[in-house]
């Protein structure tokens, strides 16, 4: 389960995850350790308050996923601005990106194939 590591990357305590989401830290602290499995209603509020899919709470996800949790403000804003561009745009982006941490084009191109 990727509990404790959501719970960390949110710089958050047992007590204050417990206090936030009124789920005991005794339970907390068993959900982590793999002592209990929460039931459904908890997964959901967690998955809900973490803005993680229950896949990715479980840790069953096999998909490289980018949680706006783990960005700093600066990759927030980009990503909002980012998402303001129409296609041809965010394509002189990507190649300008490409060309500022010297990657080439190609493997942008690749990446693009793949998803």
């Amino acid at each position: 389960m990727n509990l404790k590591q959501l719970r960390k990357n949110k710089k958050l305590t047992l007590d204050e995850l417990a206090s936030e989401t009124g789920i005991s830290n005794p339970m907390l602290s068993n959900y982590e350790l793999g002592k209990v499995n929460p039931p459904i209603r908890v997964l959901f509020q967690l998955s809900d308050y973490f803005g993680c899919s229950i896949d990715y709470l479980l840790a069953h996800e096999t998909k490289n996923i980018l949680h706006m949790d783990s960005l700093t403000a600066k990759e927030k804003v980009a990503i909002n601005l980012m998402k303001q561009l129409d296609d041809d745009q965010l394509t002189l982006l990507l190649g300008y990106l490409a060309k500022m941490t010297d990657t080439p084009l190609e493997e942008v191109q690749n990446k693009l194939e793949v998803e």
